[in-house]
């Protein structure tokens, strides 16, 4: 699931209401998912972790097993909602080492360097922004940044993944 699965990922003032217990809501959600389809769910939100506010993303496993990674860098306008978080990445699910991608993270040199030679797969979330259609920046909000956006979006995780090494 996408980097930001309980808030939209914008500046406003919304965001000040969606962060929640690293063991909340959207956690549970996550983990009754993986175990009613008997399968890993991957999915990220704003959590507290360590007394701040994180772009945390939670790896969910059918038996229970949870794996955690907060996002290296707040992007953009997500330096206003959270703090960097300092793991690895790496989660230690049953099928073997899975490396946690979150957002911009899959575009960074230093998220190849992380994790090539310690996971079997890399996986994880990503929710570029969008930019509002108003007609005086139409045509460069829309047509060319969100077009950037997406072709980053469609193409980044298979880049990365060579680069690992990994599927």
């Amino acid at each position: 699931l996408p980097e930001s699965a309980n808030h939209p990922n914008i500046h406003g003032r919304v965001m000040r209401h969606v962060v929640e217990p690293i063991h909340g809501r959207t956690l549970a959600t996550y983990r009754a998912l993986a175990a009613k389809h008997d399968c890993i769910v991957g999915g990220g939100y704003l959590a507290v972790r360590g007394g701040d506010a994180r772009g945390t993303y939670a790896i969910c496993e059918p038996d229970g097993a949870i794996s955690f990674h907060d996002k290296d860098q707040p992007s953009m306008w997500e330096n206003n909602n959270y703090t960097p978080g300092r793991d690895l990445g790496l989660a230690d699910t049953g099928i073997g080492p899975i490396g946690v991608a979150n957002g911009f993270e899959w575009l960074r040199s230093r998220t190849a360097a992380r994790l090539r030679g310690r996971v079997r797969l890399v996986a994880g979330g990503m929710c570029f922004p969008s930019f509002p259609q108003w007609g005086v920046t139409h045509k460069w909000f829309w047509q060319r940044e969100h077009a950037t956006m997406v072709e980053l979006a469609r193409e980044t995780p298979g880049r990365m993944a060579r680069v690992v090494g990994v599927p």
